[in-house]
């Protein structure tokens, strides 16, 4: 009868081994599942990033042409009214309108990109 006991609880000792690896192997899957969409998540993550930074770039290209033409505009014209003793009242207020426009633009394309940044901090 012992021999029978031992029998018995070999074969009860492998149904658990069975049932414990069957259990690995899932957890096994299910691990690797979840690493692969850890991996799929870092990827996206990567793409997100560098469409940012793409999208940061064009900005920073676009705002910078602005503002270098207003800066240019401002330049130039304080040049000339620096230079021209002989301009009159009404050439003096169309330069000056000039210039006031050209500051504006230069105010508008730095709430544009203050605007940009905070946007893609959300």
């Amino acid at each position: 009868m012992g021999q029978n006991t031992t029998l018995v609880d070999l074969k009860i000792a492998q149904q658990e081994l069975i049932i414990n690896h069957q259990e690995l192997e899932k957890c096994a899957n299910e691990l690797k599942i979840a690493n692969e969409n850890l991996d799929i998540g870092e990827i996206e993550k990567e793409k997100l990033l560098l469409e940012a930074n793409n999208d940061l770039e064009d900005m920073m290209f676009v705002i910078s042409h602005k503002v270098r033409k207003s800066v240019a505009k401002i330049l130039g014209i304080s040049n000339l009214l620096s230079d021209d003793d002989t301009l009159c009242t009404e050439e003096w207020k169309e330069l000056l309108k000039i210039i006031i426009n050209s500051a504006e633009s230069l105010n508008k394309s730095t709430e544009e990109l203050s605007k940009f940044i905070h946007a893609k901090r959300v």
